[in-house]
């Protein structure tokens, strides 16, 4: 009987209750491209064709009307690259997006990142001809941006891709994710020297940025 009322008075004792309220922070500032999680940071002149905008967000820009663009039998090239064919007078041995990009993607977290990213044609039909014009995009992370492999020696290759006929959303994404405080450096090239080459052409698009957990 003794037992019985000791665990009768446990089941029935205090600690229900019908309601609960708690009220906490919430920190979520909203900043420009610069300053975010995942940073685009322009690192080329002011007033390029890689620039921060007056919002905030980076643009890569080279028609800043309608009727202006890039000639047609040229090269524009933003950054350096590495092991790009043809004369091009920044494509130094050793020289690549590491140590002269564009723009930096930068992680300000606190956790390392895999970072992608993709490049999307407004139109698909009719905007590159086969031979004709093609951009360019190289991307490599700082020599300590990523982790070391099996072997001790930090990966060296430089991954990109190249917008052109065929490919309408190329894309490339690490397979190693990019630690706090480390970045990846992007460099551009438009090309419109193919043999298709037109003036009639359009490589205007959309790069999308994504990044996943580590």
């Amino acid at each position: 009987m003794g037992s019985l009322a000791a665990g009768g008075a446990a089941a029935t004792g205090t600690g229900a209750f019908s309601t609960m309220s708690a009220t906490r922070g919430a920190s979520v500032n909203v900043v420009n491209d610069a300053n975010g999680l995942i940073a685009l940071k322009d690192t080329s002149p002011d007033g390029g064709a890689v620039r921060t905008k007056s919002n905030g967000e980076l643009e890569i820009n080279f028609s800043p009307d309608e009727d202006t663009g890039v000639n047609i039998n040229s090269k524009y090239q933003i950054g350096a690259l590495l092991d790009v064919t043809g004369d091009l007078t920044e494509n130094v041995s050793g020289n690549s997006p590491t140590n002269g990009p564009a723009f930096k993607i930068v992680n300000n977290d606190t956790a390392g990142h895999t970072i992608g990213l993709k490049y999307t044609l407004d139109s698909e039909d009719g905007k590159i001809n086969e031979n004709g014009s093609k951009l360019i995009l190289q991307a490599r992370p700082a020599g300590d941006g990523l982790p070391a492999d099996e072997t001790g020696d930090t990966p060296e290759t430089v991954r990109g891709f190249t917008v052109e006929h065929g490919s309408p959303n190329p894309s490339l994404q690490y397979e190693k994710p990019l630690q706090p405080g480390k970045y990846i450096g992007v460099s551009l090239l438009v090309d419109t020297t193919g043999d298709d080459a037109s003036s009639e052409e359009n490589l205007s698009g959309t790069l999308t940025l994504t990044a996943s957990e580590e």
